[in-house]
């Protein structure tokens, strides 16, 4: 499941209601959040933990409030709380193995 927020309510329900939750802060504009979105599509369909995408230009409060300030920043959540951070792209397997190690821990 991948989900574009529409709304801070939803992204705080999503944070709060899923656990864990992975989150791609990214800006519409970033060539490397363009080039990143085929993978992370790819990702969410194999659906082994809920992904929602949070616009910058949309939603800079929640940015300004996880420190996010590059494109994509990706950050698991669990139980409400940031839990692991990796700023940048990566390809799939990478992406499998970071998220991975993040529930294992």
């Amino acid at each position: 499941m991948l989900t574009q927020i529409e709304s801070t309510e939803q992204f705080e329900s999503a944070v709060n209601g899923y656990s864990p939750l992975l989150v791609e802060f990214f800006q519409p504009w970033c060539k490397y959040c363009q080039a990143f979105f085929p993978t992370l599509e790819e990702f969410a369909a194999q659906g082994p933990i809920p992904v929602i995408q949070v616009s910058g230009e949309e939603f800079p409060q929640i940015f300004d409030a996880y420190g996010v300030d590059s494109y994509p920043t990706l950050i698991v959540f669990r139980g409400g709380q940031p839990f692991a951070k990796h700023a940048g792209s990566m390809p799939m397997e990478e992406l499998q193995n970071w998220v991975e190690k993040a529930l294992q821990a």
